[in-house]
């Protein structure tokens, strides 16, 4: 089975960092939350590991992709918010939240919702975008785009301007490192924190993101809708889909995984565990 999300590089940097930091065997036989589970790539591929996971994403759209596609029968798939979630208090073992904290209106709210529904001495892991050492300045293409087609503030593709905002990248894109783990270190201990990706796969990014976004605009795709991740599955098998698909995402994977410039790597992932 083919997700939409692998189209894109910034997964493909974000998996390979879960590798390296062997992610998968902290779901071995634990309950999962997946907040921003888009049409569940991450679902499916930890599902094999861990004894029951759920995909929350706020998109019926992608859930509805989801809920088709799934393989595994430990797995479920709701529609909902990160700043609501309907769960027990101390409900799940693990908690991923990867890329979508810039999202949330309310990332505080957020964040204590996740504390809520973790069980004492859970783990959270969140990923996000920090601020790339040389290359930040380009990423200002995509987030111009993103904000002047997708015009809702309530629309989960805006970046949110927030307490965690990196304001000196002069766009809402990245977080701040330091200030998101003030902020965690009130109810996490944080046992980890690496980087991902490199000046590579920041181009790679920047280049595809611009062209899906104009590429949207001139073929009159609904801008204002929730998200764009699940309507991609009907192009997928358009034959300039399939082209990408068998000749350039292979060599995006590749220039991913040889990405020589690590210091300017824009995905920090974060492993805590409650207090």
């Amino acid at each position: 089975m083919f997700f939409v999300e692998e189209l894109g590089a910034d997964l493909h940097a974000r998996e390979k960092l879960y590798k390296e930091n062997n992610i998968l065997e902290l779901v071995i036989s634990k309950a999962v939350l997946d907040v921003g589970c888009g049409t569940g790539y991450f679902v499916d591929r930890i599902a094999p590991y861990a004894n029951e996971v759920i995909g929350i994403d706020i998109d019926e759209k992608n859930v509805e992709i989801a809920r088709k596609i799934a393989r595994c029968s430990n797995v479920q798939f709701l529609v909902g918010n990160g700043m609501d979630l309907p769960f027990p208090e101390n409900y799940f073992d693990v908690l991923f939240c990867a890329s979508v904290l810039e999202h949330f209106s309310d990332p505080i709210k957020a964040l204590k919702e996740f504390h809520r529904v973790i069980k004492p001495q859970g783990l959270f892991i969140l990923g996000f975008d920090k601020k790339p050492t040389f290359s930040s300045f380009l990423f200002m293409l995509p987030w111009w785009l993103t904000n002047l087609w997708y015009t809702s503030s309530d629309n989960p593709q805006i970046h949110k301007l927030s307490i965690f905002t990196d304001v000196s990248s002069r766009t809402h894109w990245f977080l701040n490192v330091d200030k998101v783990k003030e902020v965690l270190s009130k109810n996490f201990s944080l046992e980890k924190m690496v980087y991902g990706g490199g000046i590579i796969t920041n181009v790679l990014i920047i280049f595809f993101i611009s062209i899906e976004k104009i590429w949207d605009r001139l073929t009159r795709y609904n801008t204002t809708a929730f998200s764009n991740i699940g309507y991609c599955y009907e192009r997928l098998n358009t034959p300039l889909m399939r082209f990408y698909r068998k000749v350039v995402l292979p060599v995006v994977k590749f220039l991913v995984n040889h990405d020589f410039l690590k210091k300017d790597g824009q995905f920090c992932l974060l492993i805590c565990r409650k207090k």
